[in-house]
């Protein structure tokens, strides 16, 4: 510390520099007191919101929001610029600032407002966002404009509120009714088209992958038959034109064509008989032939056997041209089954997306729904909502002075600045003033201290006494004068 060390030295000190310690202290706090003084009153006004719970419980009622979110959307819109200006304008608040910036305007009433929410009691330990109560609270200079103010913000979150929640919820209908309708609107696409896949490949579907293979069954056996009928035909036609040409050479000598004929007509018909049923038409048409030719004349058999050959002939191309059309059905149906892997993944993916427009149909439906029924509720107001619990009223006192606190600081700091200023002397300026001192800092103890003698003057005060007296009371009167304006104009 220097020279000042003791208590006694402090002591001494103080005395010393207790006319600069006064100057700066008096002055200081005069300039202090002079400030708080012109410091204006603040006047807080609160209103009171509360938050009614929904008379019908459920997502509906609560339209899916929670009451925090849509509370800080509301702040929002309340503090956003152009709100804040339109109140400055109503109520006619800070005709001080009107020659500043609008931002500063903006800036003062956000100052001045405070927006408090009050959170309902908690079921468990997760937050749900639900809020109990709302209270706005104003402070401005004028009781009436800050009891106005705090009410205007109050009846606005209220209406902000209802508008918010009805325009959502006429959002969330409309919304949804557009989607049911573009959902309906490609299933009916997807149908057409699906049906149109359906009738396109209506040979190839998975659905009759049975009946394809019992056809092309069918159509194998009939083929073969047809083959068999071919062939035997085919036969019956060698024979007869044997058998011409046989008729044709029976003039020549040695010669005895029926006879031959009958013979090789015997050896065929047992031969069939060894290898065909008793009824089989290959045996009964060898039987005609025999008894054609063992009752008929020569030129009779071979007119017959020009006919019979000529009906062969055209049987057999009539079976030709059925085994034909019987080749080109069995291809088609072959070409079908073979389609039909590609033509069931196609019409899988057809249903797959058919099922997921179904499900997402369903999903919109129950949504839009949920939309009307909001949409009612909130039409008549049976949704949670805002209500005004306690309006705000003009206050009678200011709620927070600063001058108070501005004079209460003001003094401490004088206070302290004066006696750091006196210290700060006695350290620039060391000066051994008692024997203490100098036996601490010389080490050396003195014979005899001999104390500062001031003369008299003629009514046996000293000079010093009279500067220090009036400086005394005068700092009294200026701390009395503080402490007054304290509690009086200064609360």
């Amino acid at each position: 510390m220097g020279p000042i060390q003791t208590l006694d030295e402090l002591i001494g000190m103080l005395r010393r520099r207790f006319r600069m310690i006064g100057a700066i202290f008096g002055v200081l706090m005069a300039a202090v007191l002079y400030f708080a003084y012109i410091q204006p009153h603040t006047y807080e006004s609160s209103a009171i919101l509360q938050v009614d719970s929904p008379s019908i419980s459920g997502d509906a009622a609560s339209g899916g929001v929670t009451t925090a979110q849509r509370l800080q959307l509301i702040q929002q819109r309340l503090m956003a610029r152009d709100s804040v200006l339109e109140m400055i304008q109503k109520h006619g608040l800070f005709p001080e600032l009107r020659q500043r910036p609008e931002s500063d305007q903006v800036a003062a009433l956000h100052a001045a407002t405070r927006i408090e929410s009050i959170s309902a009691v908690q079921q468990g330990y997760v937050n749900d966002g639900r809020v109990a109560s709302l209270i706005i609270t104003v402070s401005l200079g004028d009781p009436e404009k800050a009891a106005a103010v705090a009410n205007d913000l109050a009846a606005r979150v209220v209406d902000q509120d209802l508008q918010s929640r009805v325009a959502q919820a006429e959002e969330s209908l409309s919304f949804f009714e557009a989607e049911e309708k573009r959902i309906a609107d490609e299933m009916t696409a997807l149908e057409s088209e699906m049906s149109e896949f359906k009738n396109k490949n209506d040979d190839a579907l998975p659905d009759g992958l049975t009946f394809r293979r019992d056809e092309l069954s069918r159509l194998w056996e009939n083929s073969l038959d047809l083959d068999q009928k071919i062939l035997e035909l085919e036969r019956e036609l060698a024979a007869l034109e044997s058998d011409t040409a046989m008729r044709i050479g029976e003039g020549t000598p040695g010669a005895n064509p029926v006879e031959e004929e009958l013979r090789q007509l015997e050896v065929e018909l047992a031969q069939a008989r060894r290898v065909f049923a008793p009824g089989h038409p290959e045996i009964q048409r060898l039987q005609t032939r025999i008894e054609a030719v063992t009752s008929g004349s020569g030129e009779a058999r071979l007119a017959a056997a020009t006919r019979q050959r000529h009906m062969i002939a055209s049987q057999i191309t009539a079976l030709q041209a059925q085994k034909s059309l019987l080749d080109e059905r069995r291809a088609t149906i072959e070409s079908a089954i073979s389609r039909m892997p590609e033509v069931e993944r196609n019409l899988n993916t057809f249903e797959r997306r058919l099922r997921q427009l179904q499900d997402q149909h369903s999903v919109v439906n129950r949504r839009r729904s949920e939309a009307e029924t909001t949409l009612k509720l909130q039409a008549s107001q049976q949704t949670e909502r805002f209500e005004v619990l306690e309006p705000a009223l003009p206050p009678a006192h200011p709620s927070n002075s600063k001058r108070k606190k501005i004079a209460v600081f003001g003094f401490a700091a004088s206070a302290g600045l004066a006696f750091g200023v006196a210290f700060l002397l006695e350290i620039l300026n060391p000066v051994m003033r008692s024997a203490s001192q100098m036996q601490r800092m010389l080490g050396l103890q003195p014979v005899v201290s001999i104390p500062e003698v001031v003369p008299a003057t003629k009514g046996g005060s000293t000079r010093r006494r009279r500067p220090s007296g009036f400086l005394s009371a005068w700092l009294a009167a200026m701390v009395l004068a503080a402490l007054a304006g304290i509690t009086g104009p200064f609360a």
